[in-house]
């Protein structure tokens, strides 16, 4: 009724009692959240949905109290999807990176698609970096490397950890590493078909080489210059000469 008569502020409020004495009864029928009783968990899945609509009606006006509303929900049902998604929205939109990345671990301990795990694991190394752990982020995305090497999505995060580090000689790496997802058509990730991508192989490794030849500099890195510009040729002996 509040919610189709009365003002935003009424339906919070009519949301916010209802919740309240709803939990009143969901504690008469057993606090503890892994309680297996149909009424417990009919009452404890209404409280987590009528803290997802309060939260979505206080977003717009303060965004911090739907984030105290949703965690709210969370207590009560750890481990729920739905709030899981809500709450990691909200913490990019709040710019809570720490907490965007605790979530995202959260979602993905309970993800059962490999595919949705690596996007969720691939998330988790974005918010760390934006927040500014470099380290983890780093290990994240070296330990997902070694599962799928040169998949663009991981090549993108690791070129922008790179260059926000001021890296070239793991800018240049990064490129060499897609360069060969790229030759054999991995690139795409895990579960994908191939599919070989020459030119842009050719690219990767010419970029790879003069960060190598104009920025790195030294021995070794010569070495590493000479190879990338034999793969590069290499790649682009089988492409067709434009007319």
């Amino acid at each position: 009724v509040a919610e189709v008569h009365g003002t935003p502020v009424d339906t919070v409020t009519a949301i916010d009692t209802l919740a309240t004495l709803l939990l009143a009864a969901f504690g008469l029928a057993g606090p503890d959240p892994s309680a297996s009783t149909d009424r417990a968990t009919a009452i404890r899945r209404e409280i987590v949905a009528l803290r997802r609509r309060q939260a979505q009606l206080v977003r717009g006006e303060t965004a911090e109290k739907a984030w105290d509303v949703l965690q709210q929900a969370l207590a009560l049902s750890p481990g729920e999807p739905l709030v899981l998604a809500d709450l990691t929205e909200l913490a990019e939109e709040l710019g809570r990176y720490d907490d965007l990345a605790e979530l995202v671990q959260s979602w993905q301990s309970i993800e059962a698609d490999p595919g949705r795990a690596m996007a969720l694991s691939i998330r988790r190394a974005d918010a760390l970096l934006r927040g500014g752990q470099r380290d983890q982020a780093r290990a994240l995305l070296q330990s997902l490397e070694a599962t799928a090497p040169g998949f663009i999505v991981l090549t993108s995060a690791a070129e922008r950890d790179a260059l926000g580090r001021g890296s070239a000689a793991d800018l240049a790496a990064t490129y060499l590493t897609a360069a060969q997802a790229a030759q054999l058509g991995t690139w795409l990730g895990p579960g994908q078909t191939p599919q070989p991508d020459p030119a842009a192989a050719a690219a990767l490794y010419i970029q790879a080489a003069e960060l190598f030849a104009y920025t790195v500099g030294g021995e070794q890195a010569m070495e590493e210059t000479r190879a990338a510009l034999g793969k590069a040729l290499e790649v682009a002996a089988g492409l067709p000469i434009a007319a």
